[in-house]
């Protein structure tokens, strides 16, 4: 992904084994998150001896993943998904500080 100026990839480990009573493989969710690099684009040249190191952090907030669980199999493009649609209406819901959000009254003419 690009972050303004910088070339950003996400290092983040497969972890999954082969049960001894099962061929199909089982994959972990839950292991490490890994960590993302930023290399400036604008250089002349990747300083792979220098990137920039950030570790994500996962902000698991009750809604949000209760409405992903309820709606883990729901078909479409991800930012057209009620799981979606509920992470944004927990945020919006946060930036306005619980307060409602009110539509703007409008003059009678």
């Amino acid at each position: 992904m690009q972050i303004g100026s910088h070339d950003v990839f996400w290092h983040r480990p497969l972890i999954g084994c082969f049960p001894p009573s099962s061929e199909l493989p089982r994959i972990f969710h839950d292991g490490p998150r890994g960590y993302l690099t930023a290399y400036d684009r604008e250089a002349e040249r990747y300083l792979a001896d220098k990137p920039i190191e950030l570790w994500p952090r996962m902000d698991l907030r009750e809604l949000c993943m209760a409405g992903i669980e309820l709606f883990e199999h729901e078909p479409g493009i991800r930012r057209f998904t009620t799981a979606y649609n509920i992470r944004k209406i927990v945020e919006t819901h946060e930036l306005l500080e619980g307060n409602p959000c009110r539509a703007p009254l409008r003059s009678r003419s």
